[in-house]
């Protein structure tokens, strides 16, 4: 089987604020989001007008570990409660 060829990603051409929104787009695109991944990544987006500042959703743990098993129970349980099955994660 032939291994696949990486391909420069397109932002690696760009430099600042517009490197950081293009790396931003690709993610809200890519595999983290795809349906099935696990865990799930989704809502990417910047804080306000700060583009080095990202808050996104993360769900659904690996079930073939007993750490994700608990964790996705008890994010259910939220969500029951009130209303949340996902944690909310900030990064800078």
């Amino acid at each position: 089987m032939a291994t696949p060829v990486a391909t420069d990603a397109p932002w690696k051409k760009l430099a600042g604020a517009r490197r950081v929104q293009a790396e931003m787009r690709a993610l809200q695109r890519g595999p983290l989001a795809a349906a099935g991944s696990s865990p799930f990544i989704s809502h990417i987006a910047p804080v306000g007008d700060e583009v080095n500042r990202w808050r996104f959703r993360v769900s659904h743990f690996d079930e073939d570990v007993p750490a994700g098993q608990l964790l996705n129970r008890d994010l259910r349980d939220l969500g029951r409660k009130f209303g949340q099955d996902y944690l909310l994660m900030e990064v800078r």
